[in-house]
């Protein structure tokens, strides 16, 4: 009998640990466009679908191809449908450039029910050299 209630007592404790676990989930989006010297793209891509979480990690990095450091801006517009985006991206990210060393940046933000983020514009504030290598990482976490 005593065996049976170590047993059952194990596999409680067990079932507690595992639901506990956080299941992580990462999109990685490379970013193509070149961003000239004092310039802004919009992009208006790279949806991701976060319908079935509460927060979402953002986390940028790049690099410029010359000396500089004035700061690159990343703006993140959010949709409740997935198919119209806010007009006014309500989500900016700023990188702090170093030159041609790769730089990044991470914020996170509560969706607070709203279902899809994409990147919406690329801004290189600096004049010294192109915006390249860029990548957006978005990392979710199921709510609980």
């Amino acid at each position: 009998m005593k065996n049976i209630i170590a047993i059952i007592a194990a596999v409680a404790i067990t079932a507690s640990v595992i639901a506990q676990t956080a299941q992580y989930t990462t999109q990685v989006n490379t970013v193509t466009n070149l961003i000239a010297a004092v310039s802004t793209n919009t992009v208006n891509a790279y949806a991701v679908a976060v319908t079935k979480n509460e927060n979402v990690g953002i986390q940028v990095k790049t690099q410029l191809t010359a000396a500089g450091t004035t700061g690159a801006q990343f703006k993140f517009a959010k949709s409740t449908d997935g198919t119209t985006y806010e007009t006014t991206p309500s989500i900016v990210l700023t990188v702090a450039n170093a030159g041609t060393t790769s730089v990044s940046a991470v914020t996170n933000v509560t969706m607070d029910g709203v279902g899809w983020i994409r990147l919406a514009s690329m801004g290189n504030g600096d004049d010294d050299g192109v915006l390249t290598n860029t990548t957006v990482i978005y990392s979710t976490k199921p709510s609980n």
